[in-house]
């Protein structure tokens, strides 16, 4: 099973803000204005690397008063664009926003255990597991949990897997082609609909 990380090591954003703001109640928190070229107005701008990949792109500032000139931290960070899973489609500035904003307070003295945050662990996990094949026994496993051998066994798991929105047309393929987020959808879905035990 593909080891994840321990959330509870990593100080979400919101909670890092609170505790900048409790200290500092003067301070801001600012993502910068890009002051030139297409993105000229917006707190964000986009990229496309090498390989095609377009990211949108935050710098953030924090300030311990207001009338500092110089921030306390500064932070960057960039999301791809579009977003790879249905919870960053769409909201892919104000997650490279809120990564950026996490950045500047660890770089300000609020890093909680990480300079990553939560958030950020979470979009990388979730990253990895589209690209990461399951492991052969692993999805026997689940299957054989929740679909118990018999003669009708193979078609049954089939079906589920399509009810479940994934393209396998046999378990011999899915076996040798499921990522970890399919079978997490597999899984959920079989719990869901209370096959096996």
């Amino acid at each position: 099973m593909t080891k994840r990380p321990n959330l509870a090591d990593y100080a979400e954003v919101p909670d890092r803000i609170r505790a900048f703001y409790a200290d500092h109640p003067e301070g801001r928190l600012l993502s910068r204005t890009i002051r030139s070229g297409e993105d000229e107005g917006r707190t964000h701008r986009f990229e496309t690397d090498e390989d095609g990949q377009r990211w949108v792109v935050v710098v953030a500032d924090v300030f311990r008063a207001a009338s500092d000139t110089h921030p306390a931290g500064t932070g960057t960070a960039r999301d791809p664009y579009p977003g790879r899973t249905p919870y960053t489609q769409r909201s892919e500035v104000e997650n490279a926003e809120t990564s950026a904003w996490g950045r500047a307070l660890s770089a300000a003295g609020y890093p909680g255990k990480s300079v990553a945050s939560a958030e950020e662990i979470q979009a990388a996990q979730a990253a990895h597991d589209q690209r990461t094949l399951a492991s052969a026994d692993e999805i026997r496993a689940v299957l054989a949990h929740h679909i118990p051998k018999s003669p009708v066994a193979n078609q049954q798991r089939v079906e589920a897997m399509r009810a479940a929105g994934l393209p396998y047309g046999s378990v011999k393929d899915a076996l040798t082609a499921m990522t970890v987020s399919e079978l997490d959808a597999l899984r959920d879905h079989l719990e869901g609909t209370g096959s096996g035990s």
